[in-house]
């Protein structure tokens, strides 16, 4: 069953691959969505979108980047979503933002205005703190949630911590104590140590092995386009790129 799935989808893009030619020559000679659903049976559908919007063709990464795009006088063409399917667009209508209706989102104005209250509290509550963690003093005593972290790389993620909390602390000096602001409040963070990397952790050698690596493939490529374009210089010749690539895309 799975064997039959998968070449059920693969025969489906190759079947959609070969209509992509005649749409746009469709297209091109001026056809209108609503005729290219009589003449090819393609599905005719109209969503108001805007960038928060996720559902339905508006999921596909495809569709959303050629609709911030799209303009009122921009003929329809064809694009291709990722899974092998095609779409073409058209604007009908711009509408102008609106304030909505306080009754209609009271309840989300509500939770909005609770949510923006709480962050601007902690946030302060921080602030004042501060001092007190720098000076050592037991969070823990005065009612605070305090968590220890060790081990930490530059790729960790901790839960419930702002998203740049690792990344700031990577910027302080040991002993520091930053304020670090985050969506839902903020944290406050004391560096106590700064460790080197594990020479022995396999993961660590991989890494720097990668680096080297690439440093060295870079350096190789920089060296031939150096003498590349140096030979060329000398020798008095140019090369036709356009052409080049006009070549190989036939091949």
């Amino acid at each position: 069953e799975d064997l039959a799935r998968e070449l059920s989808a693969d025969r489906a893009r190759r079947v959609i691959a070969d209509r992509v030619g005649p749409i746009d020559d469709l297209l091109a000679g001026g056809a209108t969505l609503e005729e290219l659903v009589d003449e090819l049976g393609m599905t005719l559908g109209t969503i108001d979108w805007y960038p928060s919007v996720d559902e339905g063709i508006a999921a596909y990464a495809n569709f959303r980047d050629a609709a911030v795009q799209l303009a009122s006088d921009d003929f329809p063409e064809i694009f291709e979503l990722e899974d092998g399917g095609i779409f073409a667009m058209r604007l009908d209508e711009t509408l102008e933002p609106r304030l909505q209706p306080l009754d209609e989102v009271r309840g989300d104005a509500i939770e909005g205005w609770q949510d923006v209250e709480t962050a601007t509290r902690l946030r302060a509550l921080a602030d004042a703190t501060q001092e007190q963690l720098a000076e050592g003093n037991d969070l823990a005593a005065e009612g605070l949630t305090v968590m220890v972290e060790r081990n930490i790389t530059r790729d960790n993620r901790i839960p419930d911590a702002p998203p740049l909390l690792v990344l700031e602390v990577f910027e302080m000096e040991r002993n520091e104590v930053r304020v670090v602001e985050g969506p839902q409040g903020a944290a406050l963070v004391r560096l106590d140590e700064i460790l080197g990397p594990d020479d022995s952790d396999p993961e660590i050698t991989a890494i720097r092995s990668a680096i080297e690596t690439a440093a060295r493939q870079d350096m190789a490529q920089d060296v031939l386009q150096a003498f590349g374009t140096d030979v060329q210089s000398r020798a008095g010749l140019q090369l036709n790129h356009t052409a080049i690539n006009a070549v190989h895309a036939n091949f």
